[in-house]
């Protein structure tokens, strides 16, 4: 078992704050495991086995406490004094009405109540409407590198390399060879995150919502409009749609999780852009086995791979715009931001002054970082920028 310390010491931190604990994220994230292996055992360390109530409810055994008012029958008879209980919900959207007895049991003085939920009814634009401000998020992405590093344990170069092609979903690292690890990744789109879409919006023109995932796995890193995507889906499949299609599925896209949007964000005028933005996929693996490992553009990866470990640590992340010149992330997590460059090699010394570039006018105070794989001690950074390596940086959480 790969034990998610990131996550445990967050859900450690939010025990007894009388808030609504809601594990979410990508199917097959490792939600379950987190809560039902990793923090029971914590739990068990602190409480009796009493006070411990944990169902299963995508388990036949449940399947009758799927019905609102049996599960809370069912919850409340465990209840026998006023010492804290820890209520643990596996898959609450199968239950009917789940919110409002969420809101019922959390209302209790003596619960501490956590539920995970997968996307097809319990997505991220729920959560902000359902549980009337009681709802303490905890957003579960799949394996950090730092986590698939410690569970391959390989060389650092190597293990990079497998993850950069295969990426960090957990079920992942019980499967031998690389075909059947291929066919992992791609059926786990076919048969279970698309279908939660289809399902939940009762989707009829699957082939156009195909297209369009197809179109933002080959496009992770560049600039992407509904326009731009129109105009893609017109000329490689003649496939007509209108915008407001176009941003319903994106939306779909990324409720679901399987993409972020990061915006662009005016670092002199200190204001976002309404047009164009970038849409990272939540795991590379994912991508590239969509497109059988064929648009392998390295940078590319390595940007998407940046942008999500940034977030899984908390950041908010923005695409700098700084006069003509992009800054790859403007990494914000409370009153700090740090501008950063990602750039795998730099053939020359000019290639260094061009990344270098993009900070211009920034101000002396500025974070700037480059993040790289290139190890050449010749080359020279001045005192502008921080070189970190980009490997490093990915095992390190206090290198920035």
């Amino acid at each position: 078992m790969i034990i998610r310390e990131r996550y445990l010491a967050q859900l450690k931190s939010k025990r007894g704050n009388r808030m609504i604990k809601i594990i979410t994220g990508i199917r097959r994230s490792g939600k379950s495991v987190l809560l039902f292996d990793q923090y029971q055992s914590f739990l068990r360390t602190i409480a009796s086995e009493n006070h411990i109530i944990a169902v299963r409810l995508d388990f036949e055994a449940n399947r009758i406490y799927r019905e609102s008012h049996q599960l809370l029958q069912y919850l409340k008879s465990f209840i026998q004094d006023d010492k804290p209980y820890y209520i643990l919900l596996d898959e609450i959207q199968l239950v009917d009405h789940f919110a409002d007895i969420l809101n019922e049991l959390n209302a209790l003085p003596n619960i501490d109540l956590y539920v995970t939920g997968s996307n097809s009814k319990m997505l991220s634009s729920d959560i902000e409407t359902q549980f009337r401000g009681r709802g303490d998020v905890l957003r579960v992405f799949p394996l950090s590198f730092s986590e698939f590093h410690g569970w391959a344990k390989g060389t650092p170069q190597a293990d990079f390399n497998t993850y950069l092609y295969f990426g960090g979903m957990p079920n992942l690292v019980t499967l031998q060879g690389p075909s059947n690890q291929a066919k992992y990744l791609k059926d786990l789109y076919l048969s279970v995150y698309r279908n939660d879409i289809i399902e939940r919006y009762r989707l009829r023109k699957i082939d156009v919502l195909d297209r369009m995932f197809d179109l933002l796995c080959s496009s992770v890193g560049s600039l992407t409009s509904s326009t731009s995507i129109e105009k893609a889906l017109r000329g490689k499949y003649d496939t007509p749609i209108t915008d407001d299609t176009i941003k319903q599925y994106l939306d779909y896209f990324r409720d679901a999780f399987l993409f972020e949007k990061i915006n662009r964000y005016d670092v002199r005028g200190k204001a976002y852009l309404k047009t164009l933005h970038k849409y990272f996929c939540v795991d590379v693996g994912l991508r590239n086995a969509w497109g059988n490992f064929r648009e392998m553009e390295i940078p590319h990866l390595i940007e998407n791979i940046v942008c999500i470990e940034l977030l899984s640590r908390g950041y908010n992340v923005d695409i700098g715009v700084n006069g003509q010149k992009e800054i790859d992330f403007v990494a914000t997590l409370g009153p700090r931001s740090v501008y950063i460059q990602i750039a795998a090699q730099f053939p020359d010394q000019a290639k260094i002054d061009s990344e270098l570039l993009s900070f211009t006018g920034l101000g002396p105070s500025s974070e700037r970082v480059v993040l790289t794989l290139d190890e050449n001690p010749f080359l020279a950074f001045g005192n502008s920028a921080k070189k970190i390596n980009l490997i490093d940086f990915l095992l390190d959480e206090t290198l920035l």
